[in-house]
């Protein structure tokens, strides 16, 4: 008697084009521990210490694998989803009521499909920065712009630090979603980063019947306290919290540019800046940035050309740079505020923080190669 395990998946939930077959099994201890051995796997690298068992059950529920055996052996049985509710429950410490299978918050099926349509575009998109596919990328985005050969040759290096800003749906806690109309949506999860959490907000826009990511992002961070519920903490922050109110985006504008004519290309770095909480203000040779805080920014710089004047982008000079920044807290206790400059290796060439106080003003000198 055979035994075959085959393993779905929970996000694509009866897609049988997702389905594989892990093996087949002489033995039913054999097929058993394996199937047990794909939950474990998961439970484990999804688990962090002060989790729920809902909140890991969720998670399971979201991106986990759902194994199954297929024989003619009436005493081989086996249910993923059950062995993982008592895993949870044993994992965290916690218990679990049967039943939590069910779409939390009262969801219906249009609530699942919408979570489902947003989740594979945000992986979408970091498929796409994975593989460094500009034309991927800018399929994912709302109001993209930059589909030069310039854009394309320098999305490489931007790739690996948009990667890093971009939590992972596997890795996170789902906490809501909310809408505005047929054609906004805010997707909303829970990223903890011992000892602070963050309840994130990413903004959704439909243009032509398909959705796109607004190039922003929104975060409130807190401490949760051990043994809260932090995913139920969490939903109520996304109630209150001004920071997190879901807004239709402003109208697009051109962002401020210096002529292409009077850019130095040959003189290039990037900025990257976390101001959760933040107010602030960056200038860079005496030109501002075009960012007032209260998020994550990433931007390329240039270098202004002989005799002109800092327009940023193009805002750098050849050797020695001088950087000011004046911050204002307008956050909790787990506001953060970081920025880097990356000269054209990559490598840092000034960091700031993480700053912890209320207000104040920064102000540092970095040096670029020349042409």
């Amino acid at each position: 008697m055979g035994y075959a395990v085959y393993v779905d998946d929970n996000f694509h939930y009866q897609d049988e084009g997702e389905r594989y077959k892990l093996g087949d099994f002489a033995a039913a201890g054999e097929a058993l521990a394996a199937a047990r051995k794909i939950v474990d796997d998961f439970l484990r690298q999804a688990f962090r210490p002060g989790m729920t068992a809902r909140e890991l059950y969720s998670a399971y529920q979201g991106f986990g694998e759902d194994p199954f055996i297929v024989s003619d052996d009436p005493a081989c049985v086996f249910s993923a989803w059950d062995y993982a509710r008592e895993r949870c429950a044993e994992l965290t410490g916690t218990p679990l009521a049967p039943g939590t299978e069910e779409p939390a918050m009262g969801q219906n099926s249009a609530d699942i499909s919408l979570r489902e349509e947003l989740e594979e575009v945000y992986r979408a998109q970091v498929r796409a920065l994975e593989e460094k596919d500009p034309e991927a990328f800018l399929a994912t985005v709302y109001g993209a712009r930059g589909g030069t050969e310039a854009f394309r040759g320098r999305f490489g290096e931007a790739a690996e630090s948009l990667l890093e800003m971009m939590p992972r749906l596997e890795k996170s806690d789902f906490v809501a979603i909310r809408t505005g109309g047929d054609d906004l949506a805010g997707y909303y999860l829970l990223r903890r980063d011992p000892p602070f959490a963050s309840v994130c907000l990413v903004r959704f826009v439909k243009v032509e019947g398909r959705w796109r990511i607004t190039p922003d992002s929104f975060a409130c961070s807190f401490e949760p306290k051990e043994g809260e519920d932090a995913v139920g903490r969490a939903r109520k922050l996304v109630e209150t919290e001004a920071g997190l109110r879901l807004e239709r985006p402003a109208p697009e504008e051109e962002p401020p540019t210096a002529p292409p004519s009077s850019w130095n290309e040959a003189v290039q770095a990037t900025i990257d800046v976390m101001a959760y909480g933040y107010e602030v203000r960056i200038a860079i040779n005496g030109a501002t940035i075009p960012f007032a805080g209260g998020k994550s920014y990433s931007g390329r710089l240039f270098g202004f050309a002989e005799g002109g004047e800092p327009v940023p982008p193009a805002v750098l000079m050849a050797g020695e740079n001088q950087i000011g920044v004046d911050y204002r807290r307008t956050g909790d206790l787990g506001s953060t505020l970081e920025i880097a400059v990356r000269g054209p290796s990559g490598d840092p060439v000034l960091q700031f923080g993480p700053v912890s106080g209320e207000s104040g003003r920064l102000g540092a000198a970095f040096r670029l190669p020349g042409p």
